[in-house]
């Protein structure tokens, strides 16, 4: 045998080694993956605070689907529905007491036990910011305090818009007197406009708009074509405001009796999800305001200096309410809203 044949023959020894290596790695790595499995099945029940016709809902339900296939089956989750099985305040209790094992549930909802989780809203920040940062961090040790494992959020990119049946030249002046819709989450923005705070439950802003019992409200842009409210609208007033706010939060005790496998699995899905799901908010908002214009709701830009009051108010107002009920956590989170 030649030199130049041996040489060969060594070299193709050692790829045939090599390729052995990486087979026998790929196989224990699956082996692995499903010894934590090997006890069976985990099963799940799942519920959100939103019909099961937001989009918010429907990309939860895709992240439960998406779960369950990288898992192989073992981690079964039944999705139950809405708020029709269950009232969305409600849902909160189920999941801490593990009546549910994971929910779609809006952080304000448990706000009283962990004020200082509603500063989620105030955040202009992409997830992948917010776990690059630090602010990922904070809202999963706050979750936990409420008895929650805190995944992910699937609207973070997502914000809402004012509508009004009243044009609004100066917002200085302009809302002082009218009966605006509130929840706990900007009332004192409300307030700080001179306008008069009225709670008008979710699926009754269309009838409160159409009697007088309201002049504005905020929501999604989305909500307003698919509810029907576009026909009691007629002005959509610029920035959006109170961003994100729905967030899959797991029961803890579940959470911590999760095998390492399937921890991670959650969180990489969400990560993953999250990236998608903030594109299509993006490009949803100009879908759905090209609808909203095409059925004569006009809009509502401001000046740079009336803008930047208008914004003023509402993260101020609302950070005053936050700091004097959790001065020692607003100390950790001011930076990442005001930048300093």
């Amino acid at each position: 045998m030649s030199k130049q044949e041996r040489r060969f023959e060594m070299k193709n020894k050692r790829c045939l080694l090599l390729l052995t290596m990486i087979g026998l790695v790929l196989a224990l790595s699956t082996l692995t993956f499903k010894a934590s499995f090997a006890a069976g099945p985990i099963e799940m029940k799942a519920i959100a605070f939103l019909p099961t016709t937001a989009p918010e809902t429907k990309f939860f339900v895709e992240f439960i689907e998406d779960v369950q296939k990288k898992t192989q089956g073992q981690l079964k989750i039944k999705f139950l529905g809405g708020p029709e099985v269950m009232s969305s305040r409600e849902q909160v209790d189920a999941l801490q007491s593990g009546v549910v094992q994971i929910a779609l549930i809006p952080p304000s909802y448990y706000a009283k036990k962990v004020p200082i989780i509603s500063a989620n809203y105030l955040l202009t920040s992409s997830m992948a910011e917010r776990r690059k940062n630090g602010f990922y961090d904070i809202l999963v040790e706050l979750t936990e305090k409420a008895g929650m494992r805190f995944l992910g959020e699937v609207n973070s990119a997502e914000g809402m818009y004012m509508y009004t049946n009243f044009m609004v030249n100066n917002p200085r002046t302009d809302f002082k007197g009218k009966k605006i819709r509130i929840v706990e989450t900007y009332d004192r923005f409300i307030e700080g406009l001179g306008a008069a705070g009225v709670v008008v439950p979710r699926m009754d802003i269309y009838a409160a708009m159409e009697r007088g019992v309201i002049n504005g409200f905020l929501a999604p842009v989305y909500q307003i074509m698919q509810f029907g409210l576009v026909e009691v609208v007629k002005y959509l007033i610029h920035p959006q405001m109170w961003w994100g706010g729905c967030f899959i939060n797991l029961n803890l005790d579940t959470w911590k009796k999760l095998p390492q496998d399937i921890q991670k699995v959650l969180l990489d899905t969400m990560s993953e999800k999250e990236k998608k799901w903030e594109s299509i908010f993006i490009q949803m908002d100009g879908e759905e305001r090209g609808k909203l214009k095409g059925k004569g709701v006009k809009e509502i830009k401001f000046s740079p200096e009336d803008e930047k009051w208008f914004v003023n108010i509402a993260l101020t107002k609302e950070w005053e309410d936050i700091t004097k009920q959790d001065p020692a956590n607003a100390n950790r989170v001011r930076k990442f809203i005001f930048g300093n």
